[in-house]
């Protein structure tokens, strides 16, 4: 699990920002609420997909104990069935992972000046 250190800390952080924006000091202090939002929003996908991919990693585990004991052969096709599915979606999930982890998008955490304009003609 050392390869998912960064990943378990930022769940942390996470937990942390959720409880911190709950504290009633932190509420009366709007600055201090903007910065927990953003940072909060700047991780939160990657978060929400690394809590499916360990939550998958749970069904997996269970499903391949179920297969450990005397299964009946629909049973047992239906377990390894069911793994296969969850392994591939464990596999696009971590690959989403990778690629949120390694692209970071330079400008997130910038602000942008918008100007809209009623259409003419």
């Amino acid at each position: 699990m050392e390869k998912f250190a960064r990943l378990e800390e930022m769940d942390r952080r996470f937990q942390e920002i959720d409880s911190l924006l709950a504290d009633p000091e932190v509420v009366t202090n709007p600055q201090r609420i903007q910065s927990l939002a953003r940072e909060r929003a700047s991780i939160e996908d990657l978060v929400t997909t690394y809590r499916e991919f360990k939550e998958i990693g749970r069904e997996l585990e269970d499903n391949r104990a179920m297969l450990q004991d005397n299964l009946d052969e629909e049973m047992s096709s239906f377990v390894r069935d069911e793994i296969a599915s969850l392994e591939q979606r464990q596999q696009r999930l971590a690959q989403e992972i990778q690629e949120a982890l390694v692209t970071g998008d330079l400008r997130d955490g910038k602000d942008v000046i918008m100007e809209i304009r009623a259409g003419a003609g």
